[in-house]
């Protein structure tokens, strides 16, 4: 059907482009203060709870890079309700899917959340 072709293109669009923009956080200074300027952060964060368990292992990567290359203004916006409350919802939702539950995926996840919470 149409609908089922217009899903598959995009999911093959998101599929090539949501590890370019996470890749765009550890070019330069200049590249993330355009992302952020765009509001990449919250768009980051929007898709961390909307994308598939293994795109989200790639997105908490980004975030982990992006605090340690600018700690003060991430830290500031992760610690937000908002953000924690979609953070929290991510790994409530990992953890209560068994199949993911015994994926290296919930792992992969929380060493990302560990060293972001080391930082």
């Amino acid at each position: 059907s149409a609908a089922a072709a217009s899903d598959a293109r995009r999911a093959a669009v998101r599929a090539y482009v949501l590890p370019l923009l996470c890749g765009m956080v550890s070019t330069s200074s200049s590249t993330r203060a355009k992302l952020w300027a765009s509001n990449g952060l919250d768009i980051f964060l929007q898709l961390l709870g909307t994308e598939e368990p293994q795109m989200q292992v790639g997105l908490m990567r980004t975030l982990d890079i992006w605090l340690a290359e600018d700690h003060n203004r991430v830290e500031s916006r992760l610690c937000q309700r908002e953000a924690v409350a979609q953070l929290v919802e991510v790994y409530g939702r990992l953890g209560r899917n068994a199949a993911t539950a015994r994926s290296p995926v919930l792992p992969q996840m929380l060493d990302s959340l560990k060293a972001m919470l080391g930082r």
